[in-house]
């Protein structure tokens, strides 16, 4: 009598359980640019640009970056000055896109500094992110270590259900319950000039 392999407890649960359905590519489009238009983020001719040719995965709509207080346009605030916030790069007047995007939820804690070939968010790219995927901050906090804040990290989190961005300096041994997203490629965007992150940052929070 040949040996039969017996099923797990866990294979058992997951037939039990529907399969995740994932949205297709214009889904996703199409929810993402009506969220960041009711949100006052975006106008839907941002969105006719890229139509035509939409990436697979996760991808971003980043709408031109409006002037003012853009934590305000999320109900959210900053607890950093705007004149200490610099950017990797200046985001264009005009809409992109941000191809393959990780969030960072399977890196908590990591480097400040992403792989070879991936690139962090700047402060705006945090902002829409948070406001067409707000489920992120069940699993963490944002480090925008594409920016800088004096010599601290922007980190974009959740206070209280408030969206709040905040300078915090980083010890190189980690940073548990935060990571740092990425993309791979920005469509439509200038390529980020250099990294400005230093991984020597203390651990305190501004």
């Amino acid at each position: 009598m040949s040996m039969i392999q017996l099923l797990t407890t866990d294979q058992y649960r997951a037939l039990q359980r529907e399969p995740i359905i994932l949205p297709p590519p214009e889904a996703l489009f199409e929810y993402m640019i009506e969220t960041l238009v009711a949100k006052n983020l975006a106008q839907y001719a941002d969105a006719d640009p890229f139509r035509a040719d939409l990436p697979k995965g996760l991808f971003l709509l980043i709408p031109p970056k409006p002037e003012g207080d853009i934590l305000a346009r999320i109900g959210g605030r900053s607890l950093v000055r705007a004149a200490d916030l610099r950017d990797e790069f200046a985001p264009p007047a005009a809409p992109y896109l941000m191809i393959d995007i990780d969030d960072g939820c399977r890196a908590t804690g990591g480097a400040l500094v992403p792989e070879p070939g991936r690139s962090p968010f700047v402060v705006w790219e945090g902002v829409v992110f948070a406001a067409v995927f707000p489920m992120v901050f069940e699993s963490h906090d944002l480090v925008l270590s594409g920016a800088q804040a004096g010599g601290a990290t922007p980190t974009l989190c959740l206070n209280q259900g408030i969206p709040e961005l905040r300078a915090v300096c980083y010890a190189a041994d980690g940073f548990p319950g935060r990571g740092v997203p990425t993309c791979a490629l920005r469509v439509g965007a200038p390529a980020p000039v250099s990294p400005l992150t230093d991984t020597s940052h203390c651990d305190l929070l501004i």
